[in-house]
């Protein structure tokens, strides 16, 4: 959330227009209160994420949901969007 190893508390939001009438704003918030540092980034497998949790627009964890934006929030900081279409 932080540039340059500082710690500190963030704030993400997100405006959501829906058909061009209905606006909905969603918040999330963050804090970062210690910074680690990797003594050897050669040794680091930066490929490696795993999945921490799955939430749709509003913030709402949830399991996978079809014909749904979802957002797949992993351990590295990667968020990713995706529809499942089935």
């Amino acid at each position: 959330m932080y540039p340059n190893g500082q710690a500190g508390t963030g704030i993400l939001q997100m405006e959501i227009t829906t058909n061009n009438l209905q606006k909905d704003t969603v918040t999330w918030t963050g804090s970062i209160s210690s910074i680690a540092a990797i003594s050897d980034p050669n040794s680091f497998n930066f490929n490696t994420k795993n999945l921490i949790k799955t939430f749709n627009v509003l913030g709402k964890e949830t399991s996978c949901e079809k014909n749904q934006l979802l957002f797949y929030l992993y351990d590295d900081g990667t968020i990713e969007k995706r529809i499942i279409k089935h």
